[in-house]
Parts: C-alpha cells; sequence; structure tokens
C-alpha cells in the first residue's frame, strides 16, 4: 500500500528536488541524449482516494493545434497532453496510490520525462522545460 507520504519519500531519496509545496514535488531528470526536463509529481484526491499525477511541460498553445493535439493524444500509450490556464501544454498521467507497488512507479516516470522532452524537442526544436 502506498500512500503520498511514501511516494513523496521515495522521490526525495532518489531525485533531486527543484521545488517541493505541500501537495507538489518538482525535479528535473537529466536524460540520455543530454537533455534535461523538468517533472513534477502532484497528490490529487478523487472521491476521497488518493492519487497521483505527473506531468511535464512541453510546449506553450502557440506551438500546437488543438488538433494536432488531439491526434498525438491518440498515438499516446500512457498519459495525455493538457493545456494548463496559463497556455502552457503539459504531458500528464495520473494513477490511484492505494494499491500501486512504489516500484511501479518509476516506469510511468521515466516515460513521461523521455517522451515530454521528445514532444518538446518535436514541436518546438528547443529544451526549455
Amino acid at each position: 500500500m502506498t500512500n503520498w507520504e511514501v511516494l513523496k519519500d521515495h522521490i526525495k531519496a532518489n531525485y533531486v528536488l527543484k521545488e517541493e509545496s505541500g501537495d507538489v514535488v518538482a525535479t528535473v531528470i537529466g536524460l540520455d541524449s543530454g537533455r534535461r526536463q523538468a517533472v513534477y509529481v502532484r497528490r490529487l484526491l478523487l472521491e476521497g482516494a488518493e492519487w497521483a499525477e505527473i506531468s511535464t511541460p512541453v510546449c506553450v498553445e502557440a506551438d500546437i493545434s488543438a488538433r494536432e493535439a488531439l491526434e498525438r493524444n491518440g498515438e499516446l500509450v500512457v498519459g495525455a497532453l493538457a493545456l494548463l490556464r496559463s497556455g502552457t501544454v503539459m504531458y500528464r498521467h495520473s494513477f490511484p496510490l492505494k494499491d500501486l507497488d512504489i516500484d511501479e512507479f518509476e516506469v510511468p516516470f521515466r516515460v513521461i520525462a523521455s517522451e515530454g522532452d521528445r514532444l518538446e524537442d518535436e514541436l518546438t526544436g528547443m529544451d526549455n522545460f
């Protein structure tokens, strides 16, 4: 059984935190390509149950049309693109914490970081996030 505190402790023990505030922790992941990607993990509540969301910024709204975002969502194996009110496009994935084995966190965490970076590179050609 996992809860937010266990997950947060795991992240703190295995990654250098860039930010921590209540229900959000952030880190920057170094990738094999030499690029870096900011990754956020946020605690969510759904019907009284704890969930976690892993997200990473990939571009700003002007860099992708709504149609392209929906087409790309249809191709993603895990997670989806979402638009924040600020205009930042995030690649995100959520899952319940109740039955999560802490090791199962690592695969989606790495996928969101690496695929988010790939999307950022394809859409902007930059490494801003």
